[in-house]
């Protein structure tokens, strides 16, 4: 997981989605994780998060920004407006916390989306797999227009990794037999009776 700062993150957010009315300061640890946090929560380890305060709004927030200052995050997004968040303004500059002042209306699943994309990024795995997959389907492509052909790319396990588009004039029969590995089945009984197959 690669350490990010709030900059990051306000960098990726909407225009007028949030602001940043405190910055973190200087001494705040970097952000390494995301954490929900709802304002109910009694005990929180907050340290190194940064923290959505879901379930309330403006002055409401103080005694769950009051709980988290136990373990300090480096930055609270909380939704109002700044009239209402003066006295928890007060309280995380004095702690050193940032405050990110989100939108009434913004979508905390938005907000949620991209801290996770700069928070926790793709795996490299992951990213690596997508383009194998992406590859394999551009070589199974071009395969079948170079050769006028349907073209299918399996693993050692017969397991289909990738197959051509080209032209949609594919019986269903063969699409079976394909992606199933199934044939008619009276062959496939023909093959049963015959040994050939168990």
């Amino acid at each position: 997981m690669a350490a990010v700062t709030v900059d990051d993150i306000l960098s990726d957010l909407p225009l007028g989605f949030a602001s940043l009315i405190l910055r973190p300061a200087p001494s705040a640890p970097a952000i390494e994780r995301f954490l929900i946090v709802d304002a109910d929560d009694e005990s929180v380890e907050a340290a190194g998060a940064f923290v959505l305060l879901i379930g309330v709004r403006g002055r409401s927030a103080l005694p769950a920004l009051r709980r988290l200052l136990k373990d300090p995050p480096p930055v609270v997004a909380v939704k109002g407006n700044r009239e209402d968040l003066a006295e928890a303004e007060e309280l995380l500059q004095a702690a050193g916390l940032g405050l990110l002042l989100v939108d009434p209306a913004a979508d905390w699943d938005r907000l949620l989306s991209i801290a996770k994309d700069r928070i926790q990024p793709r795996s490299y795995e992951s990213e690596v797999l997508t383009l194998l997959e992406e590859d394999l389907f551009a070589i199974a492509q071009t395969t079948a227009r170079l050769t006028s052909s349907h073209v299918l790319i399996e693993d050692a396990a017969n397991k289909v990794l990738a197959y051509s588009t080209v032209t949609n004039d594919i019986d269903e029969l063969r699409k079976a037999s394909i992606l199933s590995r199934r044939g008619p089945r009276k062959y496939e009984l023909l093959l049963k009776d015959l040994g050939c197959v168990s």
